[in-house]
């Protein structure tokens, strides 16, 4: 590289996950916050399952120390739920129908 070159040369494409996060394409977009909020409805439901494993009320299922980790762990699971998995659902939802 000399001075007068203004950058170096790359013969490497940029890869997916390069290419989903710096997109302007609604398209794109949309498939990011779909895929964000499936994997968060996904991280809800299995604390839903450990809370719910909890709640059988197993002598050997004692996940969360006492009633009342027990109840922070619920409470996070339905916010994490509404919050984190239903509202980017939305946003993927709101980007892919607006731009038509």
């Amino acid at each position: 590289m000399t001075t007068t070159d203004t950058a170096a040369a790359s013969d490497s494409s940029p890869i997916a996950l390069e290419e989903a996060v710096t997109s302007t394409d609604p398209t794109t977009l949309s498939k990011v916050w779909g895929f964000g909020s499936g994997v968060l409805i996904l991280l809800g439901s299995i604390a839903g399952l450990l809370v719910g494993l909890e709640r059988l009320d197993l002598g050997s299922a004692n996940v969360f120390g006492g009633a009342d980790g027990m109840f922070q762990f619920w409470s996070a699971h339905r916010v994490a739920l509404i919050l984190l998995g239903l509202l980017p659902a939305l946003m993927a939802l709101a980007t892919t129908i607006v731009p038509r």
